[in-house]
């Protein structure tokens, strides 16, 4: 958290896209900043929890989270190099590096929604209508926004979409996450090393291929 939230300061460019955000940048090459919680659900064994996320992105596939759990613990730091993802997960003191696949961002919030998904998320891009089937809100309903997957195992309602914050709900069959995401004014120094995790000492690793 520390390593993403210091005193430190964004070169910001003149060039805005299309974003209403503070996200800074041409589409497709953007970058910005968002502070969040995640509010986690087993919608089977009712069993529930909470995260407070710290992210930085560049697109197309440049990420870092920090995440916290109850207390402020220390729950994961998690960094996505283009095909690569690496989880450093600390309450299992394990390290895991793995492609950018499907369903590797599952490990931390809980959905099988993919990376690149998770990426136009932040950014407020459109969905591949391949896989996605996209609504908007009419008068009198009170979602903003709904898209599902074409295989109906995932679902995203946006509840506010307006300015720097965003609510939405993720569902699966089994779970579901409440998430609430804001864009924040860029105050990291962005560089190759942010997206890029060291193995802890002591952690086991954990070498993941694409199946």
């Amino acid at each position: 958290m520390t390593a993403l939230m210091g005193c430190q300061t964004f070169s910001k460019n003149a060039n805005q896209d299309n974003y209403k955000g503070l996200s800074i940048g041409e589409v497709g090459s953007a970058h910005g900043q968002w502070t969040g919680k995640a509010l986690i659900r087993n919608r089977q064994t009712q069993e529930s929890g909470r995260l407070q996320l710290d992210i930085v992105a560049i697109e197309p596939g440049q990420m870092r989270i920090e995440a916290l759990g109850a207390f402020g613990v220390h729950v994961a730091s998690v960094a996505l190099n283009g095909g690569q993802i690496q989880y450093a997960l600390t309450r299992e003191k394990k390290f895991v590096s793995a492609p950018a696949a499907q369903l590797s961002f599952a490990r931390l919030i809980r959905v099988d929604l993919s990376v690149a998904d998770f990426m136009k998320l932040l950014f407020d891009r459109r969905f591949d209508r391949s896989n996605w089937n996209c609504r908007r809100g009419t008068k009198g309903e009170p979602m903003v926004e709904e898209c599902v997957t074409q295989s109906g195992n995932l679902s995203l309602i946006w509840t506010e979409k307006e300015g720097p914050r965003r609510r939405l709900e993720l569902r699966s069959q089994q779970m579901e996450v409440q998430l609430i995401l804001e864009d924040v004014p860029t105050k990291v120094e962005v560089h190759p090393e942010m997206f890029k995790l060291v193995p802890p000492p002591g952690y086991r690793r954990q070498i993941m291929s694409k199946h």
